[in-house]
Formats: structure tokens, C-alpha cells, sequence
């Protein structure tokens, strides 16, 4: 009986995200909850049809994936599967496209863009733009409009030369990484749903049963197995019940560490990119430094005399364009922190609603990301702070 009343009380927490379901609102603004709980409903369904061949086709190898990796006999041997399996195919298709895209942007920073930055300071490209102008009659602007359009030219030839084009580069990546998080999640989720699912039976592994339950069970045991019964029929019937990996968390334990892990990636990330940044910059402005001094003994040598120009600030040699530029960037990099941020939050209302068999897939692959992340950055840094010793 007290197996029983556990395993009720489990299952008034199944998860909306299996059985299709939402919950019933119990927010004081009910219009607010319910539209956005239907929105959510609405494209869950929609990514559900999207992913429903490669769940089917998937779900029977989810079933076994305790299997492939000889822990059919663990407790909680399908949740250790669902890391593993998050990590080797992070590890395999992931990782290859992450290091992939790396090499690209390596090719660009340090190929391309100084050749272009090079070409930008040619005279003699510049002198021929201007007789090119002067031959066709064109204004100021007009001669502006061309230089800029011949920059942009040559910019696009040195990336495909380079093959570091930025659309690929931007966009393979999140185009190959999502879909596979979607359809891997869409495919636990319909190994959840198939009848008599051996997921169900397995409960969550963060979870424990309160003191007076658990000795309730062993009592229980102890006067099966003073009466005879069958030690594997006392396992099945004797064992505590509780949340399984077909539930919600509701501890929310699960839900939290998802907002936390993915906002501590974020942040982590765009530290990472501020930190090579700002480690280049100051490599730069050392040269400077080194540059003018070099400089300096050089007109002593030839003139005896010290040089005593004034530098120039850095802001106050780029063009109007150019400034503008840098703070569209710095505007764009800012939203996308935000939305990133905002993100992060919503996850923890999503992860809420899933059951622990996809929280634990997610916490592996977000777990995943975060050590690359960290890993990256400081080979990142250390390979910076060589470049500019």
C-alpha cells in the first residue's frame, strides 16, 4: 500500500512534454498563463511533427541503450546511458563542426583580415581608383562609394581564398547543433510514450525516498522473504517507487541547474572573446609604444635632436565610418548578451515541464558545452598572450 500511494503521488507530476498536456493554471493572471502555456503546447506539436520519423525510428535504440553499454543491471542504467550518449555525440559531430569553424575564423583573423587591412593602405590601389574617378567625372562621394565597393571586393575574393566566407562560418554550426538537440530530445521524449516504456520503470536518480518510506519497504521485504518469496519477484515488489524518468522534477533541482548551466555558458563564452580581445589590444598598443620609440632614436640619430610629436589617440585617426561600425557591433553583441540572457531564464520555465529522461539529456549536453567553453577559452588566452609576448 505504501508502494502504491508513492507511486500515485508520482504520477500526478508526469510531464505535459510526454503526455502532450498542460497543467492547470494556479497563477493569478490564468489569461496570460494559458496563452503562453498554449503557444508552448502549440510548438511542441509543431517540432514533434517535424521530428516524429527520426523519433520513431530512434526510440527503439533509446530503449536499448543500457545495452550497448552493459548496464542493463545498474539502478539507474538508462540515465548514465543518456549521458553517455549525449557526450559522444557532442564528442563526435559537435566537436569536428566546432573545430571546423575555429579553423575558419583562425584563417580569417590571422590571413585575410591583415591582407585586406594591408591592401586597405596601398597607395598605388588608391591612385588608381582616383584616376579611374577623375576619367568618369565623379564627385567626392561618388569617389568614396567606389573605394569603399573595391574594399568590399577584395574582402569578399581574400575570404573565399582563404575559405573563410562568414556565412558558412556563422551559420553551419547552430544549423547542425540544434536540429540534433531537438530531434535527440523529440526521441527520448517518444521512447517515453511507447507503451510499457522501461524508462518508466526507472526512477529519477537524484531522488530518495523519506526515511519513514524507505523502512516501510524494507519491512515490507523482511516479511516477503521470511515467508519464501522468490528473491527476484521480492526485488520487483519490494523495491521503493517514486518519481521515474517519465515524471517532472518536482524538486525543480533539475530545472535550475539547466537556467544555471546555460547562462554560466553564455557569459563564459563572451568573457572568453573579451579577454583574447582585450589581450590583443594591449599586444597592439605595446608595439605602438615600441614603434615610436624606434622612431624617436631614429630622428635623434639623424637630426640630434629629440622628436616631440604628440601621439595621436586611436579615436581620433578613424573615420566617422569606421566608429559607427564599432558601435553596431558593440550595440549587436550587447542584444545578443540579452536575448542570451533572456534565453537562459526560459529555459528554466521549459525545463519545468520536461520529464527527467530529457532533463538529464539536456543537463549532460549543456554540461558538455560549458567544459568546451571553459577548455577554449583558456587555450584561447594562453595562445594570445604567446602572440603578442
Amino acid at each position: 500500500s505504501t508502494s502504491a500511494s508513492a507511486s500515485a503521488s508520482a504520477s500526478t507530476s508526469t510531464s505535459p512534454l510526454v503526455d502532450g498536456s498542460t497543467a492547470a493554471s494556479t497563477s493569478a493572471s490564468p489569461s496570460l498563463t494559458d496563452s503562453a502555456s498554449s503557444a508552448i503546447t502549440s510548438l511542441f506539436d509543431t517540432l514533434a511533427t517535424v521530428f516524429e520519423p527520426f523519433s520513431r525510428f530512434a526510440s527503439p535504440y533509446i530503449h536499448d541503450l543500457p545495452h550497448y553499454f552493459h548496464l542493463e543491471h545498474h539502478p539507474h542504467g538508462y540515465a548514465i546511458s543518456l549521458v553517455i550518449l549525449a557526450f559522444l555525440v557532442r564528442g563526435t559531430i559537435s566537436l569536428p563542426v566546432h573545430l571546423w569553424m575555429r579553423a575558419r575564423v583562425r584563417r580569417l583573423t590571422e590571413l585575410a583580415v591583415p591582407e585586406w587591412e594591408r591592401i586597405q593602405k596601398d597607395e598605388d590601389l588608391h591612385k588608381s581608383i582616383i584616376r579611374r574617378c577623375r576619367q568618369k567625372g565623379l564627385s567626392h562621394q561618388q569617389y568614396q562609394n567606389e573605394v569603399e565597393r573595391e574594399l568590399l571586393a577584395i574582402r569578399e575574393s581574400l575570404f573565399k581564398k582563404y575559405h573563410c566566407t562568414l556565412g558558412p562560418t556563422k551559420w553551419v554550426p547552430p544549423l547542425l547543433n540544434i536540429p540534433l538537440f531537438l530531434a535527440l530530445s523529440f526521441a527520448i521524449r517518444q521512447s517515453l510514450l511507447t507503451p510499457d516504456s522501461p524508462l518508466l520503470r526507472e526512477i529519477l536518480p537524484w531522488w530518495s525516498a523519506p526515511e519513514h518510506l524507505s523502512q516501510s519497504f524494507e519491512t515490507s521485504a523482511a516479511m516477503l522473504r521470511d515467508r519464501g518469496l522468490d528473491p527476484e519477484a521480492l526485488q520487483k515488489l519490494s523495491r521503493p517507487m517514486g518519481p521515474t524518468l517519465g515524471d517532472k522534477d518536482g524538486s525543480n533541482v533539475a530545472p535550475l541547474a539547466v537556467g544555471l548551466l546555460t547562462f554560466l555558458n553564455l557569459e563564459l563564452a563572451t568573457k572568453g572573446r573579451e579577454t583574447v580581445q582585450r589581450i590583443i589590444r594591449l599586444g597592439k598598443v605595446q608595439q605602438d609604444q615600441i614603434d615610436e620609440q624606434s622612431a624617436s632614436v631614429a630622428h635623434r640619430a639623424n637630426y640630434g635632436e629629440k622628436r616631440t610629436r604628440t601621439p595621436i589617440p586611436l579615436e581620433k585617426i578613424k573615420s566617422d565610418e569606421e566608429i559607427e561600425r564599432e558601435e553596431r557591433k558593440k550595440g549587436g553583441v550587447q542584444r545578443w548578451a540579452a536575448i542570451g540572457r533572456g534565453l537562459s531564464i526560459a529555459s528554466v520555465t521549459l525545463a519545468t515541464q520536461a520529464p527527467g529522461a530529457i532533463l538529464i539529456y539536456w543537463l549532460s549536453s549543456i554540461s558538455y558545452t560549458l567544459t568546451q567553453t571553459i577548455a577554449f577559452n583558456l587555450l584561447d588566452a594562453r595562445t594570445a598572450r604567446r602572440k603578442v609576448a
